[in-house]
């Protein structure tokens, strides 16, 4: 099953961190990410182009994994973004 998970950035978030703490947000929701990438979990992911919102696709085997998997990313945890998951009905794939 696929799942896109719409990430929108938070600015009321963002204007009360610092900039280190949303640096250290970034770079552990990428490591996250990586990991879900090496653990065959994320199909894609990345910014819209000139954006801080963006998109992540999820591989799994149900709604309730992905929503795990949504319950422990670090940007959504620290509330710098949201994030709304869809069950991906893909019509066509490469």
């Amino acid at each position: 099953m696929y799942f896109v998970v719409s990430y929108k950035y938070n600015t009321a978030t963002d204007a009360e961190m610092d900039e280190a703490d949303i640096k250290t947000v970034f770079k552990n929701h990428v490591r996250y990410l990586k990991q879900l990438y090496d653990d065959g979990k994320l199909y894609m992911a990345g910014p819209f182009a000139g954006m801080k919102d963006g998109i992540v696709v999820l591989e799994t085997d149900s709604p309730e994994e992905a929503s795990e998997i949504m319950s422990r990313d670090p940007a959504l945890k620290s509330n710098l973004f949201s994030g709304t998951l869809y069950e991906w009905q893909v019509g066509f794939k490469r």
